[in-house]
């Protein structure tokens, strides 16, 4: 199910990617960090949306002999809302600081060789 929250994310990055402001490296990298933000969301939304990630869930269970309900934790993984934001925190982290290494380096003299002016 797409949101208005996953659109404007999408539009946004469509928005970066199309501007003349990164390199190839550093759109690589953004694209990358927002597709990964994009999946996290979406597998935490197929798990049910659960804000705490279990790794047992409790089920009841009903004896059909005596008809009494029995309460059993049961080996169960669901991906809750933390893993997904701490895993969206890393890769947006590692995508700001790829930002910054692949950026372009600039000139610092303005332009002029400093060698020349010296002979």
């Amino acid at each position: 199910m797409v949101t208005k929250s996953h659109l404007c994310i999408i539009f946004v990055a469509y928005i970066i990617v199309k501007a003349n402001c990164m390199n190839k490296k550093q759109k690589i990298s953004v694209i990358t960090a927002v597709v990964i933000v994009l999946l996290t969301i979406i597998i935490w939304q197929i798990y049910g949306g659960e804000i705490f990630t279990k790794s047992q869930v409790l089920v009841e269970k009903k004896d059909p002999l005596f008809g009494f309900t029995d309460k059993q934790w049961v080996d169960k993984f669901i991906w809750g809302l933390d893993l997904s934001l701490l895993i969206s925190g890393i890769s947006v982290f590692i995508a700001g600081v790829l930002f910054f290494v692949f950026r372009d380096k600039k000139s610092k003299t303005n332009g002029t060789n400093s060698s020349k002016e010296l002979s």
